[in-house]
């Protein structure tokens, strides 16, 4: 089901903010954002002349009512002109607009209107909601007007991940909360911060299509974010705008040389704590990257920092909570939750401003590499963390290598087995005997001292027990025909000094007196210096 929602807040607007520059796409240098109340409606007043209320050629004709906020009324209005539905929000004073001059207590009012479509109109990205017209209806209101967008808001959202909706997974969720770090990441490159970030304040559209919105409290990321002195009653889902001292309103400080001065300006359970203490030289693109954290952690847990489920808790209470520290452990509210999303969420939420990702880019980029199975680099980086996100990546491909090497080392024990556990003749690689042959043994001549070592084997050759046989080379040779002997001695040498295996077939003359066809395969080894000193010796019984 569907749900019209409003698309740029209802909340009530506050003083105005000297976002004196904001990067302008292609150029060095921004242009200067007017916010001059008094100059802007009096271009408007030229612009937009008033139509007479019983005018039979309305520009905008009204179809309803959208939301209701107490200084702010968003409409769906048919615009004839150009024949498609749009929003209307309309500043709701009770004073006409379109005459002369600008009454003092509408000033403030009328100033934040106006900065928030000027902030809007200058943010040219796909995630934040254009600004079509801005004018005064024939009532005397001062609006401006933006796409008709229906579709769901993140809070909504949230409910129904944690209600089981098919349609809406965790992942779904993330993918969401990831096209908002690309928004914010272009308004803080624009110079923005929007400072009243959160599920309410977001907007999915039918089509999947992700709106940052409600930018009237933002200000400039280069200036101190300037002061209210309006105090208004609220709830704990709408923005606040308290002209109190944090001091007045939470009491006093954990530490006696704590200051806690400023105004505060915000949502509850989003504000970063920079923000909850009034420090207004701190809050900048990491205070947004808070608020992306929060919204993450009421995706995982279900609840609101510092308003939990089932409590009923004052503004004041969450903002008293947040003062004093941090909101309860998300592992203890969703014990289930990945560890990797849980150090996203830690991390984006530090206390300190520059324990934080330096920017929404980097906490975009560590919530796509959680999607797309990648290193969480606030998690765990390193070789064998990339190698497991690869086979998580690829798991076909790993299941097939793992099979593969488990068979190779099958075949390998196997082959040891069979061959009497003659490990250096597979390691050096000589070739096994041939199908008719007999494996009779094998021996190692090291030629620093000509030692013959006989390693298995050697039972058919000399009628002894396994091992046994020639203890030196020419002890060896003086058992083979005297041509043989040549033979294999020039083998054995050329090998050392060429470190190729070699292969003869000769006569063996045996203990017992017999003589038998023998094939001698050899490979050499090389010593702890790098340099070949051994052979090893496989005999194979041809006949």
């Amino acid at each position: 089901m569907s749900a019209t929602v409003d698309v740029a807040g209802t909340q009530p607007p506050e003083a105005s903010d000297p976002l004196a520059t904001a990067e302008a796409s292609g150029s060095a240098q921004a242009p200067e954002i007017d916010l001059s109340a008094t100059s802007i409606l009096e271009r408007i007043r030229l612009h937009h002349p008033r139509r007479a209320a019983n005018s039979k050629l309305p520009r905008y004709r009204v179809l309803g009512e959208l939301a209701h906020g107490a200084m702010a009324i968003v409409q769906e209005v048919f615009d004839e002109d150009l024949q498609r539905r749009l929003a209307m929000k309309l500043l709701n004073l009770p004073h006409d607009l379109s005459g002369e001059g600008l009454l003092k207590q509408d000033r403030k009012l009328v100033s934040r209107f106006l900065h928030e479509a000027q902030v809007i109109s200058q943010l040219e990205h796909p995630g934040i909601v254009p600004i079509y017209d801005v004018g005064i209806d024939p009532r005397g209101r001062l609006y401006y007007t933006m796409p008709l967008i229906r579709g769901h808001d993140l809070r909504t959202i949230i409910d129904l991940v944690h209600a089981g909706d098919p349609d809406w997974s965790v992942t779904r969720a993330l993918s969401v909360m990831l096209k908002i770090c690309e928004a914010m990441a272009f308004a803080h490159a624009r110079g923005v911060v929007h400072r009243d970030l959160k599920p309410a304040n977001v907007m999915v559209g039918r089509f999947g299509e992700v709106y940052v919105l409600d930018w009237g409290l933002s200000c400039s990321a280069r200036l101190p974010a300037s002061r209210t002195t309006d105090a208004r009653r609220f709830d704990e889902s709408t923005s606040i705008i308290l002209a109190r001292n944090a001091k007045e309103l939470l009491g006093p400080c954990d530490h006696a040389d704590s200051t806690c001065q400023g105004d505060i300006v915000g949502s509850p359970p989003y504000m970063a704590p920079e923000q909850v203490r009034g420090l207004h030289e701190l809050v900048g693109p990491r205070s947004d990257v808070y608020a992306v954290g929060a919204m993450l952690y009421h995706l995982l847990t279900g609840c609101m920092p510092y308003a939990h489920e089932g409590d009923s808790v004052s503004p004041q209470m969450v903002l008293a909570r947040s003062y004093r520290g941090r909101p309860r452990a998300l592992e203890k509210l969703a014990p289930d939750v990945s560890p990797e999303l849980a150090a996203i969420c830690h991390k984006a939420m530090s206390r300190d401003p520059l324990e934080r990702y330096a920017d929404m880019q980097d906490l975009g980029r560590d919530l796509q590499a959680y999607i797309e199975n990648h290193v969480v680099r606030a998690y765990r980086t390193g070789a064998l963390a990339e190698l497991n996100k690869w086979c998580l990546r690829n798991k076909t491909i790993a299941i097939t290598c793992t099979l593969a090497i488990a068979l190779m080392v099958a075949t390998l024990a196997i082959s040891f087995a069979s061959h009497g556990g003659d490990w250096r003749r597979l390691v050096s690689g000589g070739r096994a005997p041939t199908p008719a042959s007999e494996y009779l043994g094998s021996w190692e001549w090291d030629s620093s001292t000509d030692v013959v070592t006989w390693r298995g084997g050697g039972a058919q050759l000399w009628g002894t027990g396994a091992g046994a046989g020639p203890t030196t080379l020419e002890d060896l040779l003086a058992r083979l025909e005297r041509p043989d002997r040549r033979r294999l001695r020039e083998a054995l040498r050329d090998s050392l000094a060429s470190g190729a295996p070699f292969a003869i077939a000769h006569a063996l003359r045996t203990a017992a007196g017999e003589l038998r066809r023998v094939e001698t395969r050899g490979t050499v080894v090389t010593g702890a210096d790098g340099r070949p000193d051994r052979v090893v010796v496989v005999c194979a019984m041809l006949d």
